[in-house]
This record gives C-alpha cells, sequence and structure tokens, in this order.
C-alpha cells in the first residue's frame, strides 16, 4: 500500500468516525430533547395527580354522602312497598268479606 493510498484509506476513515460523531451528538440532542419532555410530562403528571387527590379529599365525602342517602332511600322504599303490598292483601280480604255479608243480605 502506497503512502497515498493510506492517506486516502485514512481520509475516508476519518470522515465516517466524523459521520458517525455527528450522528452521534444528533442522537444525543434528541435524546436529551426526551429526557426534558419526560420530565415536563411528569411534572404535569404529578401536578395532576395533586388535583385528583384533593378533588377526592373534597368531594369523597360528599358523594358518600349521597350514595348513603341513596340507599337509605331504597331501604324506605322497600320497606314502603311491603306494608302496601302487606295493606293490598288487607283490603282483598276486606272486600272479600264485604262482599260475603253483602251476599248474605240480599
Amino acid at each position: 500500500m502506497t503512502e497515498i493510498e493510506r492517506d486516502e484509506l485514512l481520509l475516508a476513515m476519518k470522515s465516517k468516525l466524523d459521520k458517525h460523531d455527528e450522528l452521534l451528538l444528533a442522537m444525543k440532542n434528541q435524546l436529551d430533547d426526551i429526557s426534558s419532555k419526560v420530565n415536563e410530562h411528569e411534572k404535569e403528571l404529578r401536578s395532576i395527580s395533586r388535583s385528583v387527590a384533593k378533588i377526592e379529599v373534597e368531594h369523597g365525602s360528599a358523594i358518600q354522602a349521597l350514595l348513603d342517602g341513596q340507599v337509605a332511600i331504597f331501604e324506605q322504599l322497600d320497606s314502603i312497598n311491603k306494608r302496601l303490598d302487606s295493606d293490598e292483601v288487607t283490603l282483598e280480604n276486606h272486600s272479600s268479606r264485604i262482599w260475603k255479608l253483602e251476599s248474605s243480605l240480599l
């Protein structure tokens, strides 16, 4: 190998190394951008988590009270329906007895 060929080979290798260095630098910049964006997203996520926790604390007891009230209403409604069913049976019995009494009078 002549000195000129060697120099040309070295120049070609240096050119490739320079291109690799440029690519590595571009990749490093992209990774820095990604890292920066991830940090921003983490901050935003922490902020959202704090907001959600605050909403849960502020409204959690109110929601629980509403649900408790709903349960109480359903229990009351069930009790009323049972009493109504019982009253309907009693009314039917009375109607039947009145009919028998009226028929015996005629």
